[in-house]
């Protein structure tokens, strides 16, 4: 029954209002055991009174009378009682009686937390002398003290359950607007940051692709440029035949200049070229570095804005678990 009574308590309060709430429990029972004390030597003396019969002999004797009562606790549990009187006359007259009591036990829920009442009911009498109307009497108001006690914790396990529902709703309505508030702005500077990240990774991505056509291209005129120096290593070498020869004409050399200058002319196009290539090929390699460069301080900077916020909302559940315990 305690396990789950704490099941209960448990999946209502926090650990530090569980702990105040055990608490006042303590301190409840604590004093619910002393008025027991108390009821319980009540009903014990109005026992003793009842247990001395009216008549001649207790006139007469004017005795000592000295009782004894064994109880054992169970589900059913026996109890022996006697009564011992010594006369003036040194007389000594015992009554026994046996009897069993069997216990009912009553599960009580509220709000989540179950309670336990435990009714004395005598169930058999096995009798040696007539003590009938003596122990139903004494067995009556044991179970009415019993009832009232319980009833009496039950009420005051109430109030302390409403108690603390107050304070937790309190607390809910001074603390959960303002998590709730961080939470959404935590949220809100992650999707920005991942948005920037994205875009981040398409520029670089594009500028990589547009590195790798530049790169193609490049080796297509500088493939090019090669060819073309060939050929006019070729044209120098048959120019060179020719002045040797003493076999070429006038026109030959005129076409073979101009074929040389239509040849340089195509070079010096293609250098300017390569050179426009390798400048802009520096420049994309430039920007790839830059977003690189941003992009690592942006993770940078997401990783100390996600840090601060954790410290942020550590400090205020630390602030939120003060307040608890200063409460």
């Amino acid at each position: 029954v305690n396990e789950e009574e704490n099941f209960h308590l448990n999946k209502i309060f926090s650990p530090v209002q569980l702990a105040q709430f055990r608490q006042r429990k303590a301190q409840s029972d604590g004093q619910n055991a002393s008025k027991k004390q108390k009821k319980k030597k009540k009903t014990t003396n109005i026992k003793d009174d009842d247990s001395i019969p009216d008549g001649p002999d207790t006139d007469r004797s004017r005795g000592e009378e000295t009782s004894s009562c064994s109880s054992r606790r169970g589900a059913a549990a026996t109890a022996d009682f006697a009564v011992i009187r010594t006369l003036h006359s040194g007389e000594i007259i015992k009554h026994h009686q046996t009897y069993t009591i069997e216990v009912k036990i009553v599960f009580v829920q509220v709000n989540g937390c179950s309670f336990v009442t435990r009714t004395a009911i005598p169930t058999g009498l096995i009798r040696e002398e007539e003590f009938g109307e003596i122990c139903s009497e004494h067995g009556m108001q044991h179970t009415q003290t019993q009832l009232e006690v319980m009833e009496n914790e039950l009420a005051g396990k109430q109030q302390e359950i409403e108690e603390l529902s107050r304070e937790i709703e309190e607390m809910r309505a001074a603390y959960g607007t303002e998590g709730l508030q961080q939470l959404q702005e935590f949220e809100a500077a992650i999707k920005k940051r991942d948005d920037i990240i994205t875009q981040l990774t398409t520029n670089l991505q594009q500028a990589r692709k547009e590195k790798d056509e530049t790169m193609r291209e490049f080796l297509e005129l500088t493939e090019q440029s090669q060819k073309l120096q060939i050929q006019f290593q070729h044209l120098q070498a048959s120019e060179a035949l020719r002045n040797s020869s003493h076999s070429c004409t006038a026109a030959d050399l005129l076409q073979a200049k101009q074929q040389i200058l239509s040849h340089q002319q195509q070079l010096e196009e293609q250098e300017c070229l390569l050179k426009n290539y390798q400048k802009k090929n520096e420049e994309l390699e430039a920007q790839s570095r830059h977003l690189q460069d941003k992009v690592t301080t942006y993770e940078m900077v997401h990783f100390v804005l996600e840090k601060s916020l954790f410290l942020n909302f550590c400090s205020f559940k630390i602030f939120v678990i003060s307040l608890k315990l200063k409460e």
